[in-house]
């Protein structure tokens, strides 16, 4: 790479952001020289404050001490100034214009997806992998019966645009499979889509580039923990919410017996009441009874029957 050093090219970037690392394939394709500053995201420069004032993000590409932003557009600009040395973009406008849109889709589609699987576990987690798999079958759908039918990658024969705007971060999906147990990308759905990854990921230039794997396997299993531990209050409040929720619907329960057990005893008293009632009307027979003088005829031959002398 010692063709355009008079270029005067300097790459502001984080480590393992896979934006950055699109800069650095596409640069490196081209085979120009370029210096390298990373950037602590979480303590920034003031040279990434003046050089990208609006959202202080990096990738910034210095160029003569200009500064052009996105990674997405950097890759263009590179391309359009130095259409040689391994073309990026497709000459043809109608494919330009497809690569264009799978640019964005990857970008404000599968790359949300996947950040909300990053961030998910349990049930959650489950449901988000689903979503990154309903994205990718796009991908795969274009590979085996689209635009990019036939191809070994999406640029041809060769790395192209798409293939870097992909590529870049599918060292984060499996790394990310090994350390939260489970499969983003599986072979036996995504056939096309894994070959094309296996022979992305074996370019020289993106071994060059990609972040060592332990120490990626390491950054994804600390964050994630970080994540866990933040989240183990909510969790908490959660089961004891729950736990309250079913005390109470117990506790009505409860009420519900014991209403229905006073209203058992509310019809003891009301049955106790008509019996009292009706010892009272006993009493009041009783007493009519006493009132009224009784004759008893007695016929003579019955008792001579019973009375023998």
């Amino acid at each position: 790479m010692e063709e355009c050093n008079e270029l005067k090219l300097k790459v502001y970037g984080e480590w393992g952001d896979s934006l950055t690392d699109r800069v650095k394939i596409a640069l490196k394709l081209k085979r120009l020289e370029f210096d390298y500053v990373e950037e602590d995201p979480m303590n920034k420069s003031s040279s990434v404050l003046l050089y990208n004032p609006i959202d202080n993000q990096v990738p910034i590409l210095l160029h003569h001490g200009r500064s052009i932003l996105d990674s997405v557009n950097i890759i263009q600009y590179v391309d359009e100034m130095l259409p040689f040395n391994h073309p990026i973009m497709p000459t043809e406008a109608y494919e330009r214009a497809v690569v264009r849109y799978w640019c964005h889709f990857v970008d404000h589609k599968l790359g949300p997806a996947v950040e909300v699987a990053f961030r998910s576990w349990g049930d959650d987690l489950v449901e988000a992998v689903k979503k990154v798999h309903g994205q990718l079958n796009f991908l795969e759908c274009e590979l085996r019966e689209g635009f990019f039918k036939g191809r070994k990658f999406y640029g041809g024969e060769k790395i192209g645009m798409l293939d870097i705007v992909i590529g870049s971060g599918s060292h984060w999906l499996s790394a990310f499979d090994e350390v939260a147990k489970i499969n983003l990308i599986e072979p036996k759905s995504f056939p096309l889509f894994s070959a094309w990854l296996g022979d992305f990921t074996e370019q020289d230039v993106v071994k060059d580039t990609i972040p060592d794997r332990f120490k990626l396997l390491e950054f994804i299993s600390g964050f994630r923990s970080m994540m866990l531990r933040s989240a183990e209050p909510l969790l908490i409040n959660d089961s004891r919410d729950h736990d309250t929720k079913e005390n109470e619907e117990g506790n009505d329960g409860t009420n519900h017996n014991t209403n229905e057990n006073d209203e058992g005893n509310e019809e003891t008293d009301h049955n106790t009441k008509e019996n009292e009632q009706g010892n009272d009307g006993s009493d009041r027979n009783n007493k009519e009874n006493d009132d009224v003088v009784v004759i008893n005829v007695v016929n003579p031959d019955a008792i001579n029957e019973q009375v023998q002398f």
